[in-house]
């Protein structure tokens, strides 16, 4: 699947593989020893106790434990074989260091996909929301379409103002009632007309504010995804990092067990 599963595998199967050797040739070593140190012990005692001149031997005592022979032998294969095992159980520790490792990689590896499927949904909601808003008429220049409103509403006023200022020149005329009608259905109608730019304006700045409010979550969203995927994948790069140095310090160990086993062998064959 990656790369670094292949050579994590490669690198159990040579450790086992190295493993195995060892101890064949510790065990081989060990059997070829005993048998020649038995047949030498057995032809030195015929040729020194023959049939004939048999006598019992003598009886153990603890004061003549000092005079056993020693074998540089044996104590040397009991080292490499104590070596072999610390070091077995060395690599069975990092081997589970590994696998550790390797769970956590996946384990952040789905957490990354996971953020990057939720921050291509989120980029699908915000281009949805700008199609949306695109097509209720709604876009990014509101606020220019707000600001013609104003300056439509205002001329519109300033109609008005010079409409009753004419009005109020003509008060003087004969029909005042008349008059005074005319201005009061001019003024109630400016009213009413403020009274719905108020609403008209009202209603536009709500919606301003709202998609502002969702432009300004779905940023946040967008940014704290983005800060996410790169701290995961920081992890997961120095996670990688870990997991290549132990499989160095692994095969750098295996290496020295194979050329101690070899210098084992080698002295045990010479002797």
């Amino acid at each position: 699947m990656y790369s670094w599963d292949r050579k994590f595998g490669d690198v159990v199967n040579d450790t086992e593989k190295h493993l195995t050797k060892a101890r064949q040739a510790l065990d081989s070593a060990n059997y070829r020893n005993g048998l020649s140190s038995y047949s030498e012990d057995s032809s030195s005692y015929q040729r020194s106790y023959p049939l004939d001149s048999y006598q019992p031997p003598k009886q153990f005592s603890p004061r003549h434990s000092r005079d056993v022979s020693y074998d540089p032998y044996s104590r040397q294969n009991d080292h490499a074989g104590g070596m072999v095992a610390i070091l077995s159980e060395k690599i069975e520790r990092q081997g589970k260091t590994i696998e550790d490792l390797t769970r956590q990689v996946l384990t952040l590896e789905r957490d990354n996909e996971k953020g990057a499927l939720r921050l291509r949904g989120l980029e699908q909601e915000v281009a949805s929301l700008r199609q949306r808003m695109s097509e209720d008429g709604v876009h990014l220049q509101t606020e220019e379409k707000v600001d013609r409103f104003h300056r439509d509403v205002k001329g519109k006023l300033e109609e008005l103002k010079h409409q009753m200022e004419i009005q109020r020149r003509s008060d003087a005329e004969p029909i005042l009632s008349v008059g005074r009608d005319w201005k009061e259905a001019i003024t109630a109608e400016v009213h009413e007309l403020k009274r719905q730019v108020e609403r008209e304006c009202d209603s536009l700045y709500r919606e301003i504010e709202l998609v502002r409010a969702k432009l300004i979550r779905y940023d946040v969203d967008l940014s704290s995804q983005h800060g996410d995927t790169k701290e995961v994948a920081r992890r997961v790069d120095k996670l990688k990092e870990e997991f290549q140095n132990n499989a160095s310090k692994v095969s750098v160990q295996l290496n020295s067990i194979s050329a101690a086993t070899r210098a084992t062998s080698q002295h045990r064959y010479r002797g």
